[in-house]
């Protein structure tokens, strides 16, 4: 597994990376220069250099509920480029453990029909609590899009653990990238 920040990427991997997030999520990648807030895991085959599978965090901050501050990982462009061959676990597997032994709470916003996949790498998904994340865009009140539930893993600040038992207060991010 390799681990790179955005800036880092070689040029062949960014077009790599570019292409599979265009077709998953037809959304085009900022610049190399642009990514330098994004740690990504690379399953690579060593051979042609191909990737086969692709994830990143980045740091979200400082993040608003219940009048307190916090700070987590977002979990992010999440992609298997062949499905099924255990690729995308691989991902998660090595991004649950970096987030475990760093302490950190990751959260990302996933399709319902790829719970099972998140619950089977070690991480709790939540179905509910999704619009509770906004994102404050001058006056405008941004949501996370609906229909997406949150995946995470929480640390010992607990931060989800909070979120979860306030369920009516809303949690205020500084990031729209999140979603």
């Amino acid at each position: 597994m390799l681990k790179l920040m955005g800036n880092e990427l070689a040029d062949h991997q960014h077009a790599q990376l570019n292409e599979a997030s265009l077709r998953e999520f037809n959304i085009c990648l900022p610049a190399t220069a642009d990514l330098s807030d994004r740690l990504y895991f690379l399953l690579i085959e060593p051979e042609t250099e191909i990737i086969l599978a692709s994830g990143y965090l980045k740091a979200i901050h400082p993040v608003l509920f219940n009048h307190e501050t916090f700070s987590f990982l977002n979990i992010g462009g999440i992609i298997a480029n062949e499905k099924g061959k255990g690729y995308g676990k691989l991902i998660m597997i090595a991004i649950k453990e970096y987030l475990t032994s760093s302490d950190k709470t990751g959260l990302g916003f996933c399709f319902p029909k790829n719970q099972g996949f998140y619950e089977k790498c070690g991480f709790q998904v939540d179905p509910n609590s999704t619009k509770r994340f906004i994102y404050l865009n001058g006056d405008e009140r941004v949501t996370a899009d609906e229909g997406q539930y949150i995946l995470y893993q929480d640390s010992s600040d607990p931060f989800m653990k909070k979120v979860l038992s306030n369920t009516d207060q809303e949690v205020y991010v500084p990031d729209p990238t999140i979603w």
